[in-house]
């Protein structure tokens, strides 16, 4: 398994090594099956377009992983970044892994899945659902919003949307 993070912003190392740090199992052992990590610090546009040109790379992904990355934000800026990336993703035709995308709050999900339609062929599996496997441990909210004070904590990778390509 080759966990690849692609992504402009700062690597999550420490959810990726823990996630690494796991001792594979007896099976994987002795089929010789290792985990590794990679990270490749540009958008996913400039990953295609360096490492995906043709069918068949070795580099092509299983399975895409947008996770708590703000697809649908409404700020300008990233809402652009993330549509060319989604764009990217559907004119790479044997492009076909399914994305899987995590979000803070119920309301950053349904804007990721309304970005993720408008940007690209993927067609929705789980519509923005409660994800079973989001961090346990509650986060600070550092930043100052109008309900600061009803919501003062957040969980990582709170809720969850997939969808795969036809």
């Amino acid at each position: 398994l080759v966990v690849r993070y692609i992504g402009e912003q700062s690597v999550p190392f420490d959810a990726l090594s823990e996630c690494l740090s796991r001792s594979d199992c007896n099976d994987c052992k002795a089929a010789g099956l290792k985990r590794e990590l990679a990270v490749d610090r540009c958008s996913y546009r400039e990953f295609i377009a360096q490492h995906l040109k043709e069918e068949g790379s070795p580099l092509t992904p299983d399975l895409i992983v947008f996770p708590d990355a703000g697809v649908g934000e409404e700020v300008p800026a990233v809402q652009e970044s993330y549509a060319l990336d989604l764009a990217a993703i559907a004119a790479t035709p044997w492009l076909d892994a399914p994305i899987v995308m995590t979000s803070y709050t119920e309301h950053a999900a349904i804007n990721d899945q309304r970005a993720l339609l408008a940007h690209s062929p993927h067609s929705l599996v789980f519509a923005s659902m409660s994800n079973p496997f989001k961090s346990a441990r509650p986060m600070r909210e550092y930043e100052f919003t109008a309900d600061i004070f009803s919501h003062p904590f957040y969980l990582t990778y709170n809720w969850l949307t997939i969808a795969l390509r036809p």
